[in-house]
């Protein structure tokens, strides 16, 4: 993945999405196909996407929930603070969502990370990025 803020480290990146002109096939019958092969049945799966998409840049996050932490009943990808190049957030992003955002990364393990915002360019259908 090409994105400024992303660096791949700390996830596992399915950015092979594969365009189809058909619904990919799934066995479903669990007892007849071991967990590996269906695990590798499912990532191939959710790799797969109409052709008629195919003009989207898009990659995908495959994670299994064993594989994730769990806090107050939510699911989180653990993502080491290196793997974290910047954070752009927008003109209206909630003040407090806004805070905490700042708060984690006056961390001495996000030192590194660059923090931009976004707003609209009132002459054209863009965004216009400051620090």
């Amino acid at each position: 993945m090409n994105h400024p803020c992303f660096k791949g480290a700390g996830a596992r990146l399915n950015d092979d999405v594969i365009y189809v002109g058909e619904r990919p096939r799934y066995f479903w019958d669990l007892e007849v196909l071991d967990k590996e092969k269906h695990l590798a049945q499912l990532r191939e799966i959710s790799k797969t996407k109409s052709d008629a998409w195919a003009y989207e840049w898009e990659s995908r996050l495959v994670f299994l929930l064993e594989e994730l932490e769990q806090h107050g009943g939510h699911y989180f990808v653990p993502i080491h603070p290196q793997a974290v190049r910047c954070v752009i957030y927008g003109e209206l992003i909630d003040g407090v969502f806004k805070d905490q955002i700042e708060r984690i990364l006056r961390h001495p393990d996000f030192s590194h990370v660059d923090l931009f915002r976004v707003q609209r360019d009132p002459h054209s259908y863009s965004l216009v990025r400051a620090r």
